[in-house]
């Protein structure tokens, strides 16, 4: 698809030159045709008048309060500052420029229609029900470093007894840049002045939650080596949380709801860290092993599949059966996963396997799978992968695709870096080689 409609013209040009031929252009041209045969645009070609009056319905509504709150991830938690209780507050401050910006939830590329919860309304609407007053300001810009509002917010946090500290990015500070229209960026600091933000009102005392409203992962002043981080006490990703995403919000901060998104990415100490040793763990190869920065960590900041609950979840009791397969059989990984906290609370159990030494540079960790569970205080259960061994195939440097005999190690746990280890054996025979012809 050219969504420019630049492209055409060159087309039709190359196609009177014999650059390409009218064979190509009509098979990419039936594709297009055969999904909107697919789709019944020809037989009807407008939308259902009636469609417009199911959207946006109640269940709709609700099924977007529950993907938000089990998409957003806690990364810290210092002194379990959260849930925050409800009953010892007299006053919230709500600060930021993704307090109240509804357009930020939603992201680019999406229809405007349906009324957009933000924090500043979600946390007003639980609030008022405990006679707790909610202020907002909005202290700082996404889109320049002026401070010219900074002492307003400052201001009112001295005043509350709590503050919600809403930050993050919009859709113009994560765009592609192209047709003159600017977007990308060269580092992945809280963009215009809401570093100084964040500094000025945890400077305050105040309690103090900082959510992060974004499309990516996020730095706290990688200058000063994300010191920043250290002072902030709790710290939660609500990312693009969509319509219900303010009461949502609400719904983790107060505890009616406890967090269980992970990252569905490492979060890098810096830009400079990507493609190099603190890579994402599902594409950092073993070459990598050993080597580091100067004035760095090689570690991120957040790993992989990383993000903490109100509880707290205990791996025991890791097995694999068998110890050794042919390249045609499977393997069952178990372990018991017991929530030995005091609230009910989910968690996503996660699989890693590694092969240990391979004919071309095989990944230090790929995720193989996950499952959700949820567990009330002191339940526990047995959660089961299986993992076939094609499922382990690879294409080796003459483009076959194979299971390569040899150990694998696994792991599962709460994200990349931590929980339970074993391996198993791929033992060789004839079925090794799934595919024999080369894919070129």
């Amino acid at each position: 698809m050219d969504l420019g409609a630049v492209a055409f013209p060159d087309l039709y040009n190359a196609v009177n030159k014999g650059k390409i031929s009218e064979q190509v252009v009509d098979r990419s041209v039936r594709h297009a045709l055969y999904a909107k045969f697919a789709a019944g645009l020809f037989d009807q070609p407008y939308a259902n008048p009636l469609g417009s009056s199911i959207l946006d319905n109640p269940t709709h509504r609700a099924l977007a309060r529950t993907v938000a709150q089990e998409s957003i991830v806690l990364l810290k938690n210092d002194n379990d500052l959260l849930p925050m209780d409800i009953t010892k507050l007299r006053s919230v401050a709500i600060i930021g420029p993704n307090g109240n910006a509804p357009e930020n939830q939603i992201g680019g590329y999406t229809q405007e229609g349906a009324h957009v919860v933000t924090p500043l309304e979600g946390i007003s609407n639980y609030a008022s029900q405990h006679g707790v007053t909610v202020r907002y300001a909005q202290g700082c810009f996404i889109m320049n470093n002026s401070l010219s509002i900074l002492d307003q917010a400052v201001t009112l946090a001295s005043q509350s007894d709590a503050v919600i500290l809403v930050v993050g990015d919009n859709q113009d500070t994560c765009q592609e840049s192209w047709g003159g229209r600017t977007g990308d960026r060269t580092d992945l600091d809280l963009p215009g002045g809401q570093l100084d933000l964040v500094e000025a009102i945890l400077k305050t005392g105040k309690p103090t939650v900082v959510v992060l409203i974004n499309g990516r992962p996020a730095t706290f002043g990688t200058k000063n080596k994300n010191s920043l981080l250290n002072s902030i006490q709790a710290l939660l990703v609500a990312w693009r949380c969509g319509e219900e995403g303010g009461n949502a919000l609400a719904d983790i901060i107060f505890g009616n709801t406890s967090p269980s998104g992970k990252l569905i990415s490492s979060w890098p100490f810096s830009v400079g860290q990507i493609g190099g040793p603190a890579q994402p763990y599902y594409t950092k190869y073993r070459q990598y092993d050993g080597r580091t920065y100067t004035f760095e960590p090689s570690t991120p900041l957040f790993p992989f599949g990383f993000g903490l609950s109100y509880t707290t979840f205990r791996y025991s009791g890791l097995s694999i059966s068998p110890s050794q397969i042919n390249s045609n059989q499977s393997v069952t990984i178990r372990v018991t996963v017991q929530n030995t906290g005091k609230k009910t609370g989910g968690e996503v159990v996660q699989l890693y396997v590694a092969d240990v030494l391979a004919s071309v540079v095989r990944y230090k960790k790929q995720l193989f799978g996950f499952q959700k569970i949820f567990l009330e205080p002191g339940q526990q259960t047995v959660v089961t992968f299986s993992l076939a061994a094609s499922e382990l195939a690879f294409y080796n440097s003459y483009m076959q695709l194979v299971v390569e005999p040899g150990q694998f190690d696994v792991w599962v746990g709460p994200d990349c870096q931590s929980g339970l280890s074993s391996s198993f054996q791929v033992l060789a025979n004839a079925a090794n080689v799934l595919q024999e012809e080369s894919v070129y």
